[in-house]
């Protein structure tokens, strides 16, 4: 699934979602140059368990969320393709994220490469703010 110029609005009226994007198990998925308004209640774009291969999160605006803004909530994995070989890690680049809580969590033992992102939070600097994996 692929992603471009949209825009997602935390509250409209009397709704408010919980989460933009929800995603699990979704390889190639590309949100690219999108645009995240208003208080969503969750996570505004959580990644769940499976596999992440060639996942592009890319030159996107987060404004407001009351909770986290990227967040990596299960066990994400880097596919292989037909001949065992590792597909490619996810990336997280050029997003303009401010929300309350964490700006990115990519979990402890991280499968996306994360670079080049403004980050702003409502948090003390830590792991209260952030959670990216270097390795």
């Amino acid at each position: 699934m692929q992603l471009h110029n949209c825009i997602f609005i935390g509250v409209w009226h009397a709704y408010t979602p919980a989460s933009a994007i929800d995603s699990t198990a979704s390889p190639q998925l590309i949100i690219s140059k999108c645009r995240f308004l208003g208080a969503f209640t969750g996570d505004v774009i959580d990644i769940g368990a499976g596999d992440i291969s060639g996942t592009k999160i890319v030159d996107n605006e987060i404004i407001g969320g009351v909770n986290d803004g990227i967040v990596v909530s299960g066990v994400a994995t880097i596919g292989t393709d037909s001949v065992g070989g590792a597909m490619s890690r996810g990336l997280i680049a050029d997003n303009k994220i401010q929300v309350a809580d964490k700006v990115i969590d990519t979990r402890t033992v991280s499968v996306f490469n994360c670079y080049n992102n403004v980050c702003i939070s409502g948090e003390a600097i830590g792991a209260s703010s952030y959670v990216i994996d270097l390795t």
